[in-house]
């Protein structure tokens, strides 16, 4: 029976090609649509991680829930053994700690409120690519008195590289504190909130404005994201007494949450009428090709075929077609996901975001065996209703035609 049905297939290329083609089609559909959705989360998701987040970040117990009220409550200080313990973990690339503190910036003529941020430079200047420097440089430990500045803050107090300005803080105990800064860069991160309040300054420089000798948290990068959740939990076994509180990015990344949710809407209805065309063009395909071939079935009948046989053979040529046609498929959507990476597809900016990027269609196992198991399925599923109305019309009917 597969015999026949294999050699069926050559002996009516045309209706045999005409259905192949919708299936590689198809299939090249559904793998350029899902690539294309699953490039725009992923780099999303790295941007997020890479430009603010990082992979986990560990607090002090009680920081994320009163950390806004009192923020100099909810410290970690520097001579915890806990850096050094992330730092002595599997997958774990880079930990980085963090000093956060609410501030008054100002240019000598008008202030602004800003949210300020003590970084490590060199470590963050190895991880955080999704920072990027519109002007000047990034931070340097060698320049413990420079400041970088989002873009948001530096076109409010209309400040550039090379200009001074002063931070104003109120430190633990309440009182008054100043540092005169040298702006030595100007940045921008995915987000234009972020850009409009942040400034960064070296940690050491952090702490001698505020006085203290402790930080708020520890961001830890990883080697990749995959190992996230397995990290997690085991940050979390290794400080299970209730001193720290652990979170990974998604748990931090709301903007994240609420533009991956919109886009799940968006670009669901997409692919469900992309893979809703495939179906439809593949039983149309079939179904044509069969009711084309009603008098060959009937002279098979004529001839001494059962009916349960001519069901097989139909059932058999439609799993070929499927298995052929979803392997070209394949190999076609692999090729133009190559050729579209390479030219990159340029995207407007996301909401909230700054700018545009370029996407590419990302390719993964479970995108393109789930685009040709769907053509395949389809081709099978199409073969069900002509292969079932054979087993009930007369030989002498599909001689004349009539089905």
């Amino acid at each position: 029976m597969w015999s026949l049905a294999f050699r069926n297939i050559f002996r009516h290329r045309f209706r045999a090609g005409a259905t192949l083609l919708a299936m590689v089609v198809g299939v090249v559909c559904l793998i350029s649509a899902g690539g294309f959705v699953n490039d725009i989360f992923y780099k999303l998701r790295e941007g997020t991680i890479r430009s603010e987040l990082g992979h986990i970040q560990v607090f002090a117990e009680g920081y994320l829930t009163h950390g806004r009220v009192a923020p100099y409550q909810y410290m970690i200080p520097d001579d915890d053994p806990i850096g050094s313990r992330l730092a002595a973990l599997a997958h774990v690339k880079y930990v980085i700690a963090r000093l956060k503190f609410s501030a008054l910036l100002s240019n000598g003529v008008a202030d602004l409120p800003v949210i300020g941020e003590g970084v490590e430079p060199e470590k963050e200047n190895q991880v955080f690519e999704g920072l990027q420097v519109l002007a000047g440089e990034r931070l340097a430990s060698a320049q413990p008195y420079g400041v970088m500045l989002g873009e948001g803050v530096a076109r409010a107090l209309d400040v550039t590289v090379g200009d001074t300005v002063m931070l104003l803080v109120t430190t633990p105990e309440g009182a008054m504190n100043t540092l005169d800064l040298d702006v030595v860069g100007v940045f921008r991160t995915l987000s234009k909130e972020y850009d409009a309040r942040a400034v960064r300054v070296v940690l050491s420089s952090a702490k001698d404005l505020l006085l203290v000798n402790s930080v708020h948290s520890y961001t830890v990068f990883l080697s990749d994201t995959r190992f996230t959740d397995a990290v997690v939990a085991q940050i979390r076994r290794m400080t299970g007494d209730g001193t720290y509180e652990v979170r990974s990015w998604e748990q931090l990344a709301g903007f994240y949450q609420k533009v991956v949710a919109m886009y799940d809407r968006q670009f669901g209805a997409l692919v469900f009428v992309v893979l809703l065309m495939v179906v439809l063009a593949i039983v149309n395909s079939i179904n044509i090709s069969v009711r084309e071939r009603m008098p060959e079935f009937g002279t098979l009948l004529v001839l001494g075929f059962k009916a349960r046989q001519l069901v097989y053979m139909i059932f058999a040529e439609s799993l070929l077609l499927g298995a052929v046609g979803a392997g070209i498929g394949v190999v076609f959507g692999g090729l133009v996901a190559v050729l579209a990476s390479w030219h990159g597809i340029e995207m407007p900016a996301p909401p909230n975001m700054n700018e545009g990027y370029m996407a590419e269609i990302r390719l993964n196992t479970w995108i393109l065996t789930s685009s040709a198991l769907v053509a395949w399925l389809a081709s099978v599923l199409a073969a069900v209703w002509p292969a079932m109305r054979m087993r009930q019309v007369q030989p002498t009917e599909l001689l004349k035609g009539c089905y």
